[in-house]
């Protein structure tokens, strides 16, 4: 059997459509990986703002020295 598409997912989601075991399964297993991806990229962008926080204190550090 060929997985749903997300898609086909969210349609049968909303409308209330019947699925399988092995669709229920797939599903839950594609939405686990969604959410896996979302912590990663929060994550990512965590990292990268602390970074743009430090770098912009150095900049400030350097222009008060340029002073």
């Amino acid at each position: 059997m060929n997985p749903l598409s997300p898609k086909q997912i969210l349609r049968n989601l909303e409308n209330g459509f019947f699925m399988t075991h092995q669709e229920q399964t797939e599903a839950a297993e594609y939405i686990r990986n969604l959410q896996q991806d979302i912590l990663t990229l929060v994550d990512t962008v965590l990292l990268q703002s602390e970074e743009l926080i430090a770098m912009r204190r150095e900049l400030a550090d350097i222009v008060k020295g340029l002073k």
